[in-house]
């Protein structure tokens, strides 16, 4: 990002236009990269991906939009289109009489009314781009998964329902692989300030492992976290306890789960430089999933979830998910529920078997009017490898006991 505003401020345009458009291939949701590749392709000329990238800079950008529609309606003088430029321009010091950018927005009108020629978009100066600082690019959480669509090819089909097969099919083989590992858990919680800074960062360590849970009647697969051998949950460094977070990608393929949840393949995109299917998942209003709980000392209750998941296309393991709340929460006051969550290849070299784990899981929250950030890290992978071909069996002329144990409540997971 600082790459490509020095270059823009040294003249070097062309040279922006590729660095941003390497960045926004990772991050398309990033309103200031898409404001300094307008900047750029103005100065270049190329003016149909200079609207395009002020437009989108402006849909992002919120409060911060006004650097973009100044760009956006000098674009459109430049075009010819004064008509066009004039009113975004009206726009923007009507809108936004009191921005220090308002006063370049009048002078840009004054220009339009005093030429008939069309006006070239000045050099961006510090007028246009706001100041770049540490502070200024401090954002607290990252965007609604439905911000900014992610970059996918347009020329490849893709099926939902074969990738959802498929994916349902790895999700499956996942599930043994949960189960035959144990790792060190780094938890971290922060407070964040209204500034963006953290506050308050309070961490803690588990010995953690899964257990793989069936539920006898439907068969369907639960993931049950251990921690130090317990649920851990009342030694988490705070009252507010994140857990299951790990298994979520895997779970959404889960019939169980799945059935609740509305999927569209939205193309062939990557993630971390490898070759995925993005699936647009949310959850079916009127149904209930059990995908995410929030539980509090008198009451359990479900949070309707949408998100997306990255697929790989050669082996359809889960790569990425990101999930985020699908309507606000207004009985929890929960305004923010944004989860991210990698898994990849683990090696174990001692015993030369590679399993696809996940990595780390982060969440999100904007509850109460306060904002935290979560964040889960598992390290030190080893191996935990439990027979489970040999089954004893009952002492001859012994009747075998019925199982009296409860069967588990299908509604009934860890959070």
């Amino acid at each position: 990002m600082a790459l490509g505003e020095v270059e823009v401020r040294l003249n070097e345009n062309g040279r922006a236009a590729q660095t941003m458009e390497t960045l926004l291939r990772q991050d398309s949701s990033s309103w200031r990269a898409h404001l300094i590749a307008a900047a750029a392709y103005a100065q270049i000329q190329d003016y149909s991906k200079a609207q395009q990238h002020a437009e989108r800079a402006m849909s992002l950008s919120g409060a911060n939009s006004g650097a973009a529609e100044l760009l956006l309606g000098q674009i459109l003088a430049a075009e010819g289109n004064r008509e066009g430029a004039r009113k975004e321009l009206q726009d923007l010091v009507a809108n936004k009489p009191n921005d220090p950018i308002a006063a370049a927005a009048r002078q840009a009108l004054a220009g339009l009314d005093k030429t008939s020629a069309a006006p070239q978009p000045s050099r961006v100066g510090a007028e246009m781009l706001p100041a770049f600082s540490v502070t200024s690019m401090r954002v607290w959480a990252p965007p609604d998964v439905d911000a900014a669509p992610p970059s996918v090819s347009t020329d490849v089909a893709c099926s939902d329902t074969d990738v959802i097969q498929q994916a349902g099919l790895a999700a499956s083989r996942q599930f043994q692989n949960l189960e035959r590992f144990v790792a060190t858990e780094h938890i971290e919680h922060e407070e964040i300030a209204p500034d963006g800074l953290s506050t308050h960062l309070r961490t803690r360590d588990f010995n953690y492992m899964v257990f793989v849970e069936q539920d006898k009647k439907d068969k369907q697969l639960y993931l049950d976290e251990k921690r130090d051998g317990g649920t851990g949950v009342d030694e988490f460094p705070t009252s507010l306890a994140t857990v299951g977070l790990v298994g979520l990608g895997i779970d959404l393929f889960q019939p169980g789960f799945a059935k609740a949840l509305t999927f569209k393949c939205e193309g062939l995109g990557q993630w971390r430089g490898k070759a995925a299917w993005v699936l647009h998942f949310a959850q079916k209003p009127g149904e209930r999933s059990f995908l995410r709980l929030w539980q509090t000392k008198i009451r359990t209750v479900e949070v309707p979830l949408k998100g997306r998941v990255w697929i790989s296309a050669n082996s359809f393991d889960v790569l990425h998910v990101e999930t985020d709340l699908r309507d606000p929460m207004k009985e929890l006051e929960l305004a923010r529920d944004h989860i991210s969550i990698d898994y990849g290849p683990v090696e174990f070299k001692k015993s030369k078997t590679e399993l696809w784990l996940p990595w780390t899981a982060e969440i999100f929250l904007d509850l109460h009017g306060h904002h935290y950030h979560h964040r889960h890290t598992l390290s030190n992978y080893a191996l935990f490898d439990v027979a489970t071909d040999n089954k004893i069996s009952a002492p001859k002329n012994v009747p075998v006991e019925n199982d009296d144990k409860p069967q588990t409540d299908p509604n009934q997971k860890p959070q």
